[in-house]
């Protein structure tokens, strides 16, 4: 039986994208959520986690904000909580900021406490 497992969305974040190292290899997560508005019902909007790893993770804290508008592009994951309810996020391949970033200025700032400033995206 063949499988295909991808959700391409376009949102806003809803907060700032909160980032940790994780792991042994302390590689960077980045995780925050996004609101999507239905087009055919203004009042109908989804709200969706989303995490982001590496290099990307690193790019979303340098560079997003609470009100980015951007277009994620990964597969959703499903996990099971303890207390038996559950968390779905979308594990992002790609994130493309579409509009409202964090000055030069504000990144600078950002970069300054740690973050590596040449980073690909």
């Amino acid at each position: 039986m063949a499988a295909f497992n991808k959700s391409v969305l376009v949102g806003n974040l809803t907060n700032d994208p909160d980032c940790a190292q994780v792991g042994e290899k302390k590689t960077t997560k980045c995780s925050f959520r996004i609101a999507v508005n239905n087009p055919r019902n203004k009042e109908e909007v989804l709200y969706m986690n989303i995490a982001v790893w590496g290099k990307s993770a690193e790019s979303c804290h340098k560079y997003l904000q609470k009100g980015s508008s951007v277009l994620v592009e990964g597969r959703i994951r499903q996990a099971k909580l303890e207390n038996g309810s559950y968390w779905t996020e979308v594990v992002a391949d790609t994130v493309q900021f579409l509009g409202k970033t964090k000055t030069a200025e504000e990144a600078n700032v950002i970069a300054s406490e740690g973050i590596e400033e040449d980073l690909a995206f």
